[in-house]
C-alpha cells in the first residue's frame, strides 16, 4: 500500500487546517500591523528629514543668492562711483580717496547683506587690492592674492559665480577676527562694466553657512552633507567622508520623495536629498535607522516572542491531543498496508466504543472473511490450473500425429527393410507412454530433454536427418526441477517456423543467481525486430499454432506456477535464426 505523504495524512490535515485558517491569519494580521507601523514611523522620519534638508539647502541658497547680490552691489558701484580702474590710486589722492571709500562700501555690503564673519576682497590688474579685513597690506596682499586660484577662476570665468568649498584663506591676508578654522564657503568672479574692472573674492566661514549640530561622531555620518552629484558625500568642511556606488547615486537622484537608504560601517542611514540651485551641490540630510528603530524592534521583538511562546504552547497541546485521537487510525493503517502486502493474518487491537473502534472491529471481520475467500479461490485456481493441464495433455496435437503417420506409410511403402518404420513407431510409442503420465507436473531438466530426443527421433525420420540438435547442459543442472512439456514446443516452433532445411538448434542451460536460464536457438531466417516485438508483447501465440500445449500457455504456466519474474522472452540468435530465452527458479525438488 503507498505510504501518505504528510499532506494526504488525517493529522496532517488537521495541523495543516489550523496553520492555514487560525495560526497563519493571526501571524499575518501582526505581521501587517508591525510592517504597517514600522513603515508609519519610517514615513513620517523621512517626511520631517526631507523637510530638514529642503530648510537647510534653502538656507545654503540664501547665502549664496546674499553673496551674490553683494558682488552684484559691487559692481553696480563701480559703474556708479568709480568710473575706472583707479590706476592710479598709489599717487593720485583722488583715486585713493576712492579706494578709502571703496573699501567703507565693501564693509557696508557685507554688514548689510551678510555679516561681520564674511570678508570681501577685491583686486585688480593695476596693483590695487582692497578687502573687508580689520588688517590689510593692500601692496604685500596683492602678489598673494593674484596668484590664488580664486583669481585665475574668476579672470577665466568671464563674469560668471565661480565657487569653492571649502576655502582655506592664506593666514597672511587678514583675518575676521572669528575662527574660521573649517575653512570658508567662498565664490569669485569678474567684475565687468564696458571691460574687465577686476575681479572680486567674497567668503563666509562654513559653520555660519550649515548648523554645528551637522558634524557626526567617530565612526559615524555627519547629519548634513554635501553632494555634487558625483561617486563621493563630503561633510560641509568638503572632506570626503563616504564613497558612492552607481546604484547608490541614481537612487539619490532619481528617486524624489522615496526612502533612501545608504550603508555605512556603522550601520544604515535614511537619506533625503535637496537641491541647491544658486550653486548646483545637493544638500543630503541623514538619519541613522537604529536612532528610531531600536525601540520600535524591541516592542516588537517583545510582542513577537510573546505571541511565538503563545503558539508554540498551544501547539504542543494540540499535537498531544491530535497523536491521541488518531493513534487508533494509523495502526488501523498499518494493518491495511499489511494486508495490502498479502498479509492476512493481521488484526487492528480494538479499544473503546467510539467510531474507530467500530472501523476497527469491521475491519477485522473483513479481513477474516477475506482470508477465507483467498483460501477459497487459490484451491478453485489450482483445480481449475490442474483440469486445463490435464486437456492440454490429453490434445495430442492432430497434425503432428497425421503427419507422423503419413511418414510412417511412405517409409514402408519406399523402404525395402522396415528398420525405419519400426525406430519411429518405438519413438511415438515412448512420446504417448511420457505424456499420458497424468499425475506428473514437474519433471527434472533431464527427464524434459529425454522426452525432447524421442520427439526429435521422430522428427529427424520424418524430415530425413536434416535436422540437427546441439544439447549443452550441465550434469549438475539436469537434476533441477522443471515445468513438464516446457521445452519441446518451442523446438517445434523453431522447426515448423525455421523457413529453412538443414536446421540446426542449440539448447544451452546455466544458473544466474537464482535463475535457471535455457536458451534454444535456431540458425533458421529469423525474425524482423519490429514483428519481433509485437510479438513478444502478444506472447508470441502465431507461432505456436501447431503445438498442443503452446508457447504462450507454456509462459503463462511458468508465470502461474512461479510468478513473473519467470517465463519466456524471445531474441535473435547469433546465427540470424530465433532465440528463446526460457527462465525458471533454481529448484531441486518441484513445488508442493
Amino acid at each position: 500500500m503507498k505510504r501518505l505523504s504528510p499532506f494526504q495524512s488525517f493529522r496532517g490535515k488537521l495541523i495543516i487546517s489550523l496553520l492555514l485558517f487560525v495560526i497563519v491569519p493571526t501571524l499575518l494580521i501582526f505581521w501587517n500591523y508591525a510592517y504597517t507601523s514600522q513603515k508609519v514611523v519610517a514615513q513620517e522620519v523621512n517626511y520631517a528629514n526631507q523637510e530638514l534638508a529642503d530648510r537647510t539647502a534653502k538656507s545654503v541658497n540664501d547665502v549664496a543668492t546674499r553673496m551674490i547680490k553683494a558682488l552684484f552691489l559691487l559692481e553696480t558701484d563701480f559703474e556708479q562711483y568709480y568710473g575706472d580702474e583707479l590706476s592710479e590710486w598709489s599717487e593720485d589722492y583722488t583715486e585713493y580717496m576712492k579706494v578709502q571709500l571703496l573699501q567703507r562700501r565693501m564693509t557696508t555690503i557685507r554688514d548689510l547683506l551678510l555679516d561681520s564673519s564674511a570678508f570681501l576682497i577685491y583686486t585688480n590688474d593695476n596693483g590695487l587690492a582692497v578687502s573687508t579685513f580689520y588688517s590689510f597690506d593692500m601692496k604685500q596682499n596683492y602678489a598673494i592674492l593674484v596668484q590664488e586660484e580664486w583669481y585665475r577662476r574668476a579672470k577665466e570665468g568671464g563674469g560668471f559665480p565661480q565657487w569653492m568649498h571649502p576655502f582655506r584663506l592664506d593666514p597672511r591676508i587678514g583675518n575676521t577676527g572669528q575662527s574660521a578654522g573649517g575653512g570658508y564657503f567662498a565664490m569669485s568672479r569678474s567684475l565687468r562694466d564696458q571691460s574687465d574692472i577686476g575681479a572680486a573674492f567674497i567668503g563666509v566661514p562654513i559653520p555660519s553657512v550649515f548648523p554645528s549640530e551637522a558634524s557626526g561622531g567617530e565612526g559615524s555620518l555627519p547629519s548634513l552633507l554635501l553632494w555634487d552629484g558625483g561617486s563621493e558625500l563630503r561633510n560641509p568642511k568638503g572632506e570626503p567622508v563616504k564613497p558612492l556606488s552607481d546604484a547608490e547615486s541614481a537612487e539619490l537622484r532619481n528617486s524624489p520623495g522615496e526612502i533612501k537608504q545608504l550603508e555605512h560601517e556603522d550601520g544604515t542611514y535614511m537619506a533625503n536629498v535637496s537641491f541647491v540651485r544658486e550653486i548646483g551641490l545637493y544638500v543630503v540630510s541623514l538619519v541613522p535607522e537604529k536612532q528610531f528603530l531600536t525601540q520600535l524592534n524591541a516592542k516588537q521583538s517583545q510582542s513577537i516572542l510573546s505571541i511565538l511562546g503563545v503558539f508554540t504552547i498551544s501547539m504542543l497541546v494540540f499535537l498531544f491531543f491530535l497523536i491521541r485521537f488518531t493513534k487508533p487510525i494509523h495502526s488501523m493503517l498499518r494493518s491495511m498496508r499489511q494486508v495490502g502486502s498479502g498479509d492476512f493474518q493481521t488484526s487492528v487491537p480494538v479499544k473503546g466504543n467510539d467510531e474507530i473502534a467500530l472501523l476497527g472491529n469491521n475491519f477485522n471481520r473483513m479481513v477474516i472473511r477475506l482470508r477465507d475467500s483467498m483460501r477459497r479461490v487459490e484451491e478453485e485456481q489450482r483445480q481449475k490450473e490442474e483440469a486445463h493441464f490435464q486437456s492440454l495433455q490429453a490434445q495430442i496435437n492432430p497434425h503432428f500425429l497425421f503427419n507422423t503417420l503419413n511418414s510412417i506409410k511412405l517409409m514402408a511403402m519406399l523402404s525395402n527393410t522396415n528398420r525405419n518404420v519400426s525406430d519411429m513407431i518405438t519413438a511415438l510409442g515412448k512420446l504417448l507412454e511420457f505424456s499420458m503420465k497424468m499425475n506428473q507436473r514437474f519433471v527434472t531438466l533431464g527427464q524434459e530433454l529425454e522426452y525432447l530426443e524421442l520427439y526429435l527421433s521422430v522428427q529427424k525420420i520424418r524430415y530425413q536427418d536434416q535436422i540437427t540438435i546441439d544439447v549443452r547442459v550441465a550434469p549438475d543442472l539436469a537434476e533441477l526441477s522443471v515445468l513438464k512439456f516446457t521445452l519441446q514446443p518451442l523446438v517445434e516452433n523453431s522447426i515448423i517456423h525455421g523457413g529453412r532445411m538443414p536446421l540446426l538448434i542449440s539448447i544451452a542451460a546455466e544458473a544466474v543467481d537464482d535463475r535457471l536460464e535455457i536458451s534454444i536457438r535456431d540458425n533458421g531466417n529469423g525474425v524482423p525486430k519490429e514483428k519481433l516485438a509485437e510479438i513478444q508483447d502478444k506472447l508470441m501465440q502465431p507461432h505456436a499454432k501447431y503445438s498442443g500445449i503452446g508457447i504462450s500457455n507454456v509462459d503463462r504456466r511458468i508465470k502461474l506456477h512461479y510468478g513473473t519474474r519467470f517465463g519466456i522472452r524471445l531474441g535473435t540468435s547469433k546465427e540470424g535464426g530465433l532465440e528463446v530465452m526460457v527462465t525458471f527458479p533454481i529448484r531441486e525438488e518441484p513445488p508442493q
